[in-house]
């Protein structure tokens, strides 16, 4: 069973209805709907893993966190190689081909590390990677001038996509409710206004004409974003794991931010009026527009957030936009 429901319409609910939702139920159907669906939540857990990698603090080399998001990595990928081939489409099989082809690519520098790549499968050497204590050596391996994470995740991200768009679903006329609780549903409000804020500012056109406006919206960021921060209070140990990422994507983009005149003080932003009136409105883009970049992975991990507020893997429920 899968549920598709639209971020917008859970926030307006839950706001009105005193923490309450309903969505439409609804059936996918395909030729082979558990094996291509199986898949798929493979390619997607790739994803997150690698968007996860990516924004890793690698400044004190193989940190006892970025051990963790190595090894989830390397996890994640073994798991998808193995199911890869029994996918029954060309297009899934095709840009899993091209993850390969980048590992390759890349091996002599992944194995610097301690990261061999043989006959398809990723290998991690513990004790050679602990010893690793170069922020540029990690860099070098994980991005460098291939970009290989971020290649991995857009292919990844197709693998998901293209399996998901083969589903076809059938409305029923039955629909089901969910009552969140307190914390839940602030939690969900805040997430939102925070994705909320950065879908807003990626649609502007970055000009002088539109500087109100564009630092109109910033402000409202930072109040969302203090809110998130502050305010978020569930139960759930992997809600305050993403609220952790987010501080530290926040702390890893701080020269940028603080060049836009927006300061961190602890794991807060305020914002300096003098410095944003008068910041280059390509800073500002680049801050604000740019999906591999501070917006692109604040927004990724609020609505990664806002899907744990609601439940959303308890529930079968697919979020849209």
């Amino acid at each position: 069973m899968n549920y598709n429901i639209a971020t917008g319409h859970i926030v307006n609910s839950i706001v009105s209805n005193g923490g309450k939702y309903t969505y439409t139920r609804r059936v996918s159907k395909t030729v082979a709907d558990t094996k291509e669906t199986s898949i798929a939540a493979l390619a997607k857990d790739l994803h997150k893993k690698t968007s996860r990698l990516f924004s890793a603090d690698y400044s004190s080399g193989a940190s006892t966190n970025v051990l963790t998001k190595i090894g989830e990595f390397i996890d994640s990928y073994n798991e998808l190689a193995k199911k890869i081939d029994s996918s029954g489409s060309k297009t899934a099989k095709d840009s899993f081909e091209q993850i390969k082809k980048t590992l390759s690519d890349n091996s002599l520098a992944l194995s610097n590390i301690g990261i061999s790549y043989k006959e398809g499968k990723l290998k991690l050497d513990s004790e050679k990677l602990t010893k690793i204590d170069s922020e540029y050596r990690l860099n070098t391996a994980f991005k460098g001038d291939e970009n290989m994470l971020s290649k991995i995740m857009s292919y990844s991200k197709r693998i998901h996509n293209n399996l998901k768009s083969k589903t076809v679903l059938e409305e029923h006329p039955s629909y089901t409710s969910v009552q969140l609780t307190t914390a839940q549903t602030s939690g969900a409000t805040m997430a939102s206004a925070v994705f909320s804020s950065l879908d807003s500012l990626s649609r502007y056109n970055y000009s002088e004409g539109n500087r109100d406006s564009i630092t109109s919206i910033i402000k409202s960021y930072v109040a969302n974003y203090n809110s998130l921060i502050t305010g978020s209070n569930d139960e759930s140990a992997n809600a305050a794991d993403i609220v952790n990422e987010i501080k530290k994507v926040t702390q890893k983009y701080q020269a940028e931010l603080d060049n836009s005149g927006i300061n961190i003080s602890g794991d807060l932003l305020s914002v300096d009026d003098n410095v944003l009136n008068s910041a280059l409105m390509d800073n500002l883009k680049d801050l604000f527009s740019n999906a591999s970049g501070y917006s692109g992975n604040i927004d990724s991990l609020s609505r990664e957030l806002f899907a744990e507020y609601i439940d959303a893997s308890a529930n079968n429920i697919t979020l849209t936009r």
